[in-house]
């Protein structure tokens, strides 16, 4: 079954994160969760995404290593659990282990290094089978599937120098336009031009801000620019930030954030020595002819050579610095999103409070029928199989109906039309209260389903008498008004007609009071509505 959520306007909270783990088992063929991970959305702990970039194209052996097990243990100590994000032989990893780390590291600047991995290039090193650091843009592009909210990482990338001339843009910036993960960094990288950088991001609509008291906006490995480029905006601290990214949410936005933050005073460079030694390494990289992937990784290695690795030290301390305030903003996330949704370790479909929470299933109900063939072969040439035939009820809505009453959801009503015969009288029966909004039509038939499937379980032939599926109208919808607009979450299946569909967006849309409703919810198929 797949699923559609349709935010509608503004909500009242945050996905709570135990629901997250969903995510494993939906991408559980590409995806890995390290253990600590899947402890961390088992029991409700904040988490940070951390990219793996900086471990193989961003640091020499053994900084690299080090710098990267000392992130992770700085989130540890902020209160969050970290997830390195990489790939290794094709497997998407959410959370890589200390060996894992120390692999890549180690093979940083060997043949068998990573390949630099942005969004675009996650398929084919998937494919591959292969290995790959991920950049922010990739990263981002996990996390937000993994439902991890905030990343840390040094710097993001962006408009290069000269991109009048080679058009190099950073694909970092086009994921954080379409990708709602906030990523706390020390600004855009140095080596790139910032200005033009920040234009392309409110282009782009991707909030910045700088966290703190500075009015200027930092420049990675100094505390400012060269020329003082004030911050688009700032927060003081992670209780400010965090309510950004909560609000940015409720809003449905589906940008990603970025929240700059200075580096420590003791380890800026002054920003016109460090541009200085940036621009003899950019004619150097003219001069090679050096171009795409491999720009940024010279850069940083040149800088690092030429400043007899004092940016090499600032960098560290810069992620680390970054690690830190990325774990408060992620703990004070959280607490919003436990505020909102209560702290509980089972899932529940009630509020703390006792109160109910109203959901309206709309959608199909059906009469089931399996004929499993217990012959070897299936020949559909007239012969008579042996086979067993087995009787249940079904239907997309009703299924989804039929859960919810099983987890204890009493505030569920499900609306749909069934036929005036015994299988419709079960529907109706089966579902307690929640059979109370469905409609029985005399002179119609309940929705019936035969599906014939051999002795491997492989079905072969579906017929299925679905014409009652029409009489879950805009009329029975109307009819249904009042309960429609008392409920916090709609699920609708893709089997009434399209004008049912319209209007109950309709409804949701136009008369539910603001924040009143969660998500629309939609399920099996996917009709053009509009």
């Amino acid at each position: 079954m797949t699923s559609i959520i349709l935010k509608i306007g503004v909500h009242n909270r945050l996905i709570h994160p135990q629901y997250r783990t969903i995510t494993h088992r939906l991408f559980n063929n590409t995806f890995i969760f390290g253990n600590e991970v899947i402890s961390a959305k088992q029991n409700n702990k904040p988490i940070v995404a951390l990219e793996s970039t900086i471990i193989t194209h961003g640091m020499p052996y053994p900084d690299n290593f080090e710098t990267a097990i000392k992130v992770e243990e700085i989130v540890r100590q902020r209160g969050a659990v970290p997830a390195t994000i990489g790939i290794i032989n094709g497997n998407i990893h959410v959370g890589l282990n200390e060996d894992q780390i120390n692999n890549l590291a180690i093979e940083a600047n060997g043949p068998k290094r990573a390949i630099k991995c942005s969004q675009r290039d996650i398929c084919s090193i998937v494919a591959a089978k292969a290995n790959g650091g991920t950049t922010v843009g990739g990263t981002v592009t996990i996390a937000h599937l993994a439902g991890i909210p905030v990343m840390a990482t040094g710097g993001i990338g962006g408009v290069h120098r000269d991109a009048q001339d080679t058009f190099d843009i950073s694909s970092d910036l086009i994921v954080l336009g379409r990708t709602p993960v906030a990523v706390v960094c020390a600004g855009i990288k140095a080596i790139l031009d910032i200005p033009k950088t920040l234009e392309f991001l409110e282009t782009l609509g991707v909030p910045v801000m700088t966290v703190g008291d500075a009015e200027t906006f930092p420049a990675f490995y100094s505390s400012t620019t060269v020329d003082n480029i004030k911050s688009p905006a700032k927060v003081s601290g992670a209780i400010d930030a965090a309510k950004c990214i909560n609000i940015q949410k409720n809003l449905g936005i589906n940008s990603g954030l970025i929240f700059a933050v200075p580096i420590p005073q003791s380890h800026s460079i002054d920003p016109s020595i460090i541009d200085k030694f940036i621009q003899i390494a950019l004619d150097e990289l003219k001069n090679h002819g050096i171009h795409g992937k491999n720009v940024t990784p010279y850069l940083l290695k040149r800088v690092t050579e030429l400043t007899e690795g004092k940016s090499l030290a600032s960098n560290k301390a810069l992620i680390e610095n970054n690690a830190r305030v990325a774990a408060d903003i992620a703990v004070e996330l959280f607490k919003i999103s436990m505020n909102n949704n209560g702290n509980s370790g089972n899932v529940k479909l009630r509020e703390n409070s006792g109160k109910k929470l109203n959901i309206a299933v709309i959608g199909g109900a059906v009469e089931d029928t399996v004929i499993h063939i217990e012959d070897p072969v299936v020949k559909f040439d007239g012969r008579t199989h042996r086979g067993k035939f087995l009787k249940s009820y079904g239907g997309v809505g009703r299924n989804v109906a039929a859960a919810l009453v099983a987890l204890g959801a009493n505030g569920t009503r499900f609306v749909t039309a069934v036929g005036d015969d015994r299988a419709g009288k079960y529907i109706i029966e089966s579902l307690q209260d929640a059979g109370e909004t469905v409609e029985k039509l005399p002179n119609k038939m309940t929705a019936r389903y035969t599906g014939i499937i051999d002795r491997n379980g492989e079905c072969h032939l579906g017929i299925g008498e679905m014409d009652i599926f029409e009489s879950i109208d805009a009329n029975l919808i109307r009819n249904n008004q009042s309960i429609i607009e008392q409920t916090q979450i709609i699920i609708l299946d893709g089997n009434p007609p399209v004008e049912t569909m319209r209007e109950v967006i309709d409804i949701a849309y136009n008369r539910l009071l603001p924040g009143k409703l969660n998500y629309i919810l939609f399920l099996n198929r996917i009709k053009v509505l509009y």
